[in-house]
């Protein structure tokens, strides 16, 4: 069964994340002095069911916002990052061949709108932070499809598009996205920072040429 719908996530793998500890969100807790050690701690809280995925949002940009940190304080750190190489070619390819293209990720909304305004992502299921007439931070959604939920999420753009999974592709760089490369038709682990996703994707592609995943979806107008 052809696949037509493609997903990707974000940080990592539409975003070049560095070394891999460079997402958006790292980003920005450094850009205004939050300590490492205080990011690894909610991480942990989470992975030990101590505190939910939204209340670690709450946590996170609610530290922001009693900071100060404004709209345009989040898009000037958004500029520094970079799309990955060979995004643009590579998305406007895929679209240009004839495929459903979305996101499923735990990146922030302003990073790839900032950096790929004029994407072709639809629809794109991330978390969303919202602003004032000010530029102030006034409110927040967590993605409920981050981490395992990640497969619900592709689920969801599947009934969205009228695919099924087998028709359906994921790519993704790190350990939460197994569960969409799993339950995807076909996936790739591109910029791996993972063995786990690498055990179960049905395609490795090492570096950072988002070019090189061309090759496994043919052109479907012909």
């Amino acid at each position: 069964m052809p696949i037509k719908l493609i997903c990707f996530d974000v940080d990592g793998t539409l975003l070049d994340d560095g070394d891999g500890s460079l997402n958006i969100w790292q980003h920005i807790h450094r850009s205004i002095g939050v300590p490492e050690e205080l990011n690894e701690q909610r991480f942990e809280m989470f992975m030990a069911g101590e505190i939910t995925y939204p209340q670690w949002m709450d946590m996170d940009v609610g530290d922001w916002r009693k900071q100060g940190i404004t709209k345009e304080h989040l898009i000037s750190v958004a500029k520094e990052l970079n799309l990955m190489p060979g995004t643009r070619e590579t998305v406007n390819e895929l679209h240009n061949r004839g495929y459903k293209l979305a996101i499923i990720s735990g990146s922030i909304n302003f990073g790839i709108e900032t950096l790929y305004p004029d994407h072709p992502f639809e629809p794109v299921l991330l978390n969303r932070i919202y602003f004032d007439d000010e530029g102030n931070i006034s409110s927040w959604k967590a993605t409920p499809f981050d981490l395992q939920e990640k497969q619900a999420g592709l689920d969801l753009v599947c009934q969205i598009h009228s695919v099924t999974r087998d028709e359906s592709a994921f790519i993704g760089d790190n350990f939460n996205d197994v569960e969409a490369a799993v339950a995807a038709g076909f996936s790739i682990s591109f910029n791996s920072k993972s063995e786990n996703l690498d055990a179960v994707a049905d395609v490795k592609l090492p570096g950072k040429d988002l070019r090189q995943m061309l090759e496994f979806f043919p052109d479907l107008r012909l």
